[in-house]
């Protein structure tokens, strides 16, 4: 399986590119905020974190996120819990703005840019063109019973 590419989203910023997660989209994740999953909580906790004594930085910190409808959000780290979740209130424009709904999967990877700048973006998997090893499910919220 080939790793995927993101492929819907124009002019991020040059740099080594992670890629972090695929996700379907809860309920919770639309009403109270994307939580990041997969390897992106590794990858954030070793990005968050003094080199000298290994502690977290910050509970929240700026990104720029990339999405076909660019948005810089505020990620938020619980600390004891170590989840990363984009905060609801920035998350809830972003799903209206670029039709995200419960069911809809999404890739997820990080680009990190000089100065250490991390730089997160997150697509719809497109089911026309993904692989098919990868699961894709699909979903269709205004389906007519005439279709």
């Amino acid at each position: 399986m080939s790793v995927p590419q993101p492929n819907q989203i124009q002019e991020f910023p040059n740099g080594k590119l992670h890629y972090l997660f695929r996700k379907t989209l809860t309920k919770t994740d639309i009403t109270q905020g994307l939580a990041l999953a997969g390897n992106a909580v590794q990858f954030l906790r070793n990005t968050n974190r003094n080199p000298q004594t290994q502690q977290p930085i910050l509970e929240g910190f700026q990104i720029t996120l990339f999405t076909p409808h660019c948005n810089q959000v505020r990620l938020n780290h619980v600390y004891d819990l170590d989840i990363y979740q984009i905060s609801r209130s920035e998350w809830t424009e972003i799903a209206d703005r670029d039709g995200l709904v419960e069911g809809l999967q999404l890739d997820c990877w990080a680009v990190m840019s000089g100065q250490d700048h991390m730089t997160l973006l997150i697509q719809v998997v497109d089911a026309e063109t993904d692989e098919e090893d990868h699961v894709v499910r699909y979903v269709n919220a205004e389906r007519n019973e005439d279709d």
